[in-house]
């Protein structure tokens, strides 16, 4: 079986739902399915209604305390290159991080997004205040988690350091942050930047550095 889908049509749940629904087919069982018609239409109704308008005012409300985004790399160079450096966590430390976000009841994304977010802090000038982005599933309800289509959105986490504090006072006000994000997930990240342009004529990009 070949499945072959540009990301403007499918994202990496998709692959995994068409996976497991034709495992479904073969054992004899007829998978739960949905149009993705049903989600546009539920996204038009978004767009119209009140939780759309508390999403925005939630995210022109971020810019506010953090009007001056902190980018990793002033770098400008107009090309679609990359450079790729891989790093192969290995068993025991894979395990070090899963001990450490079970001992410290979090999880090992807020680890890592806090430990970016103190490297950034101290190569620009102990930044206290600055954007990092991530890819979120945007599939609150049965039926989007059983949809093949485009659901994935990207989310600015608004960081706020105290350097005065520790890493783990840091690391759950981060985690405080991106918990509130997630509740505004379904606001597209497109109508983000087109709002704070709007409203404060801000041009730039918010973040340069993802975690996923």
């Amino acid at each position: 079986v070949l499945v072959k889908l540009h990301h403007l049509i499918g994202d990496a749940w998709t692959l995994a739902l068409l996976g497991n629904q034709f495992n479904e087919l073969i054992n004899g069982t007829v998978p739960e399915v949905y149009s993705y018609h049903n989600h546009i239409e539920e996204e038009d109704k978004y767009i119209q209604s009140k939780r759309y308008e508390k999403d925005k005012k939630f995210f022109l409300e971020q810019l506010t305390k953090c009007t001056e985004p902190v980018w990793l790399s002033e770098d400008r160079k107009e090309t679609y290159s990359a450079k790729r450096r891989t790093f192969i966590i290995e068993k025991e430390e894979a395990k070090q991080i899963s001990d450490y976000a079970s001992r410290e009841n979090t999880s090992a994304f807020m680890m890592f997004t806090s430990a970016v977010a103190v490297y950034m802090n101290r190569i620009k000038m102990n930044a206290e205040r600055f954007y990092i982005g991530t890819a979120v599933l945007n599939r609150s309800t049965v039926k989007e988690k059983n949809t093949a289509g485009m659901f994935v959105n990207t989310a600015p986490i608004l960081v706020e350091l105290d350097n005065s504090q520790s890493f783990a006072e840091n690391r759950n006000a981060i985690e405080v942050s991106a918990f509130s994000v997630l509740r505004h997930q379904k606001f597209n990240y497109g109508d983000v930047l087109a709002s704070i342009r709007k409203e404060y004529g801000f041009s730039d990009k918010l973040f340069d550095v993802m975690l996923n």
